[in-house]
Parts: C-alpha cells; structure tokens; sequence
C-alpha cells in the first residue's frame, strides 16, 4: 500500500435479457470508474479490460484468480483434479449454483447449473470464436478440437458435437486433451470462459447476458455512461463466517476518459475507486488535495495493484473500501468487497 509517506515522494518527487427485473434499491452502491465504455460484454467477445471487468461481475467460470494472492481458486468448480500426465482434467462443480432469475427459465430448479451447461457453454464459445476468426490459444489442444475448430466455420452451432469435452454426471465435467499440456489449465481462468445457460444463448445469442456471477445486469445502453448491476440474491459464494456474497447490493460502472475528471469523481465522493491511474496525474491531484490522505483516517487511500509495484500506475480509493484487490493479471472481483460504516 502507498501510504502518506510515499505520496509525499510522488508530489514532490443495453438491456440485453430482454425482461424488466424488480430490484430493491439499498444504500450499499459501490461506484468504480472505467476510463472506456465497453462494445461489448459477450464474454466469448471481450477484448478490453473493462469488458473484462465487467463480464467477471456478471459471469463466472470453472475457476479464476484468487485477487488476493493472484493464484488459482475454484469458481463454478469446487475442485478440479488434472491426472499425472496432464492430458485430462476432471472438474467437480458446486451443487448449490443458480443462473440469474428470468423468464427464459421455467423453474428454479431448471436455473440449477449441471454439468452439461458448461458442456454447452463451451462448446458455443469454441464455436463463436471459430467463426469470428478468433484466436483460441490452447483450447485446440482438446481432443478433437482442431477438427471442431475447422468445421465450426462452415455450420450453424450444434452442441454435443465436441467430443473431448464429457459429461460424467450433473456435477461432473471431464476435458481430455490431444496430449500432455501442464499449461492447458491457465487458459480456463480467462473471463472468456464464462459459462452461460444455454437457454439464454439459445434465445439471445450474442446478446446474452444471464450468467450465474455475483451481479445481475440492469441495462446495458452504450448511450449512457454507465451501467447498473444488482446484488445475485442465489448467489452461491459465501465468506469465512457463512454469509452470503456479495456484501455490496448495488454496483454501478461509470465511464470516464478524462482522468481530471476522474479524480474529481473520486474527490467529491461520487466514485469510491478508480484502478489505473498514471503517476502524473496522481502527483498533482495529490499535491492540491493531500488533506484528504493525511491523519490516521485518510479519506482516500492510494495504492498500487499488487505485482506493479516497479510501474507507475496506480489505484485509488475511498479509504471505506475494504477488501479491493486488483493485481498484475487484470482480474476484476467485486463479490468480496465492501463498503465499512
């Protein structure tokens, strides 16, 4: 963390689910800004951190990073299990993950996540980007995938069609690979590798966004600079003590490419954090308002994201803020983090 000491030396040295969903309004609103609006948060599309950012609020994978220490952690899989020769990987997932409520779904229960949704889920990314003449990286290394990759081209989806992704049961996902491949496993962390219900994607395609993340969507309307999110009340999460996550009720994107203005968002406390800030900008923001970080209970607090500390990017935050990490790989998780009295 940046501390008082180190500022110092700086200054002076659209609404795609396509239904109205009710939602009850509290006072936890967490508002972060982003420097660009997105085009797009389809996950198998992204190709900007604050799509990212935003498709790891909505969504969640089989795993992801753990923001705190930067290392892998189980997301939609509890567990996973990869064999001795790294050509298969047994994903076990949790029993108690829901999609978000909409109408596409007939029943609570046809909300829960099985196996086979992540089959589909996959298999309609793999699809998508092979016909948005999309990299896939290491995905081809699955078995059959190559193939799959070639003939994705020339066909309408059709899922079932990928046969070395496996369903073993309900809760039970198994990826074979073409031959050993210890790496394989990074290319799951990816927020492109969000899972999505396949009755969304059958109904909306593209413009899904149904995920079974922390935050359900309100809007999404590239006219307006920012977009909305509420709390997943099913969310599956929950913290050390046995509560629910996410702590916070409301979130709330707001896009803004002048970093003077920015500040003066964070200044005036109609922001509570910005993530990349460069150092010119901090030093004279910091020289005409150090009032706000001195004492014992600053204001605001600046910080660098953990393993940047050798750049010259940095975070700022209300000092309210708790739990906020944000680190080197670029992950976005907002499910832990909250907003003290």
């Amino acid at each position: 963390m940046v501390r008082f000491s180190i500022i110092l030396l700086l200054v002076f040295g659209f609404y795609t689910c396509k239904g109205p969903v009710e939602h009850q309004v509290k006072s936890n609103h967490l508002k972060f800004i982003e420097s660009n609006y997105p085009g797009d948060i389809f996950p198998a599309t992204i190709n900007s951190l604050e799509e990212s950012h935003l498709v790891t609020q909505i969504h969640d994978g089989l795993i992801g990073i753990n923001p705190a220490t930067n290392k892998q952690e189980g997301r939609l899989a509890k567990r996973w299990v990869v064999n001795n020769n790294h050509d298969k990987i047994i994903f076990h997932l949790h029993d108690n993950v829901y999609f978000h409520d909409h109408g596409c779904f007939e029943s609570k229960e046809e909300r829960l996540l099985s196996a086979s949704d992540v089959k589909y889920s996959l298999e309609y990314t793999f699809w998508h980007k092979a016909n948005s003449a999309q990299g896939i990286g290491l995905l081809k290394d699955i078995k059959g995938g190559s193939e799959y990759y070639d003939q994705c081209r020339d066909m309408e989806f059709e899922p079932g069609q990928l046969e070395g992704i496996k369903v073993k049961d309900s809760l039970t996902l198994v990826i074979y690979l073409n031959k050993s491949n210890p790496a394989f496993i990074y290319s799951m962390l990816s927020p492109d590798m969000a899972i999505l219900p396949p009755e969304g994607l059958r109904k909306y395609g593209n413009e899904c966004t149904i995920g079974c993340g922390p935050f359900v969507l309100d809007h999404f309307n590239p006219s307006t600079d920012s977009v909305a999110m509420f709390r997943n009340e099913l969310y599956y999460k929950t913290d050390k003590n046995g509560r629910q996550l996410p702590y916070i009720d409301k979130l709330t994107a707001i896009f803004e490419a002048t970093p003077a203005k920015s500040l003066r968002l964070i200044r005036d406390g109609k922001a509570d954090f910005l993530l990349t800030m460069k150092q010119k900008y901090v030093s004279e923001f910091v020289e005409k308002n150090i009032d706000l970080f001195e004492g014992d209970d600053p204001e605001l607090v600046l910080e660098q994201p953990k393993d940047m500390e050798s750049t010259k990017i940095f975070m700022l935050r209300r000092s309210n803020i708790k739990n906020l990490h944000y680190g080197g790989m670029n992950f976005l998780y907002l499910d832990r983090v909250r907003i003290a009295e």
